[in-house]
């Protein structure tokens, strides 16, 4: 066993301890996360979009004048 995987490694071929099967699941699964982290990616993208379009309406909402808002204090003087 080990002369083999010694043969194998001097040979260039790829050694693992992993079966035919198992090697086949981890890149079912491994396509599978890509998939889903690329639609997720796509989805934070669009959202990430929508949400910096909203920021950029408040600050021009934000720097518009609008009406004109007047405070005034009255002060009394009172003595006693």
């Amino acid at each position: 066993m080990a002369d083999e995987i010694k043969n194998d490694s001097l040979q260039g071929n790829k050694v693992s301890g992993l079966t035919a099967e198992e090697e086949q699941y981890y890149k079912k699964v491994a396509k599978r996360r890509y998939i889903i982290f690329a639609i997720l990616g796509i989805v934070m993208f669009v959202l990430a979009f929508f949400a910096g379009q909203e920021m950029k309406e408040k600050k021009n909402n934000d720097s518009l004048p609008s009406s004109t808002v007047s405070v005034y204090d009255n002060f009394s003087v009172y003595e006693s």
